[in-house]
């Protein structure tokens, strides 16, 4: 991710950058902690450790192979395949969500976008991310990726943020 910042800095003269990370996107961005981007924007992520929930979740999908001390292969619902290797899955397991999201506010402004009728990330701590983080906090209608006819409402409210 930074080389990919550094390069749009740098090939396009940006000076101001925003970040939307969806799902474990927005872990992510926490991972990384990205230096001076304007706006970031997280998308029904996790608020807590995603480890035992994504073995539990992705492990019912046909074609999903995980392997925490190998390479794993994740089915995802699009048809696309995620690989994983064994850093993947040692880092999940000591990853605490909230203070990436946290230290990151600290960086950047923040606002976090809460899928109203998620089916994946179905119980997190939103009272300890509003209130605890200097967070912009956002409930709208949709499942997990906003399919169907909440999508075009989910694409107004990030161009909003965003610009």
């Amino acid at each position: 991710m930074e080389a990919v910042i550094t390069f749009l800095r740098e090939k396009f003269e940006i000076d101001q950058l925003n970040l939307l990370g969806h799902s474990m996107g927005g872990i992510i961005i926490g991972l990384l902690s990205p230096e001076n981007i304007t706006k970031t924007i997280l998308v029904a992520s996790p608020t807590f450790s995603p480890y035992k929930r994504m073995k539990k979740y992705f492990s019912k999908r046909e074609g999903t192979i995980i392997d925490e001390n190998g390479e794993s292969r994740i089915a995802r619902s699009d048809g696309s395949v995620s690989i994983l290797n064994k850093e993947f899955w040692t880092e999940m397991k000591e990853v605490d969500p909230l203070s990436l999201y946290k230290a990151l506010s600290s960086k950047t402004n923040m606002t976090y976008v809460r899928a109203l009728e998620d089916h994946v990330v179905t119980d997190g701590d939103y009272v300890s991310l509003k209130d605890d983080i200097d967070i912009d906090y956002i409930e709208i209608h949709g499942d997990h990726d906003f399919t169907g006819k909440d999508r075009e409402n989910w694409l107004h409210k990030m161009i909003e943020l965003i610009l």
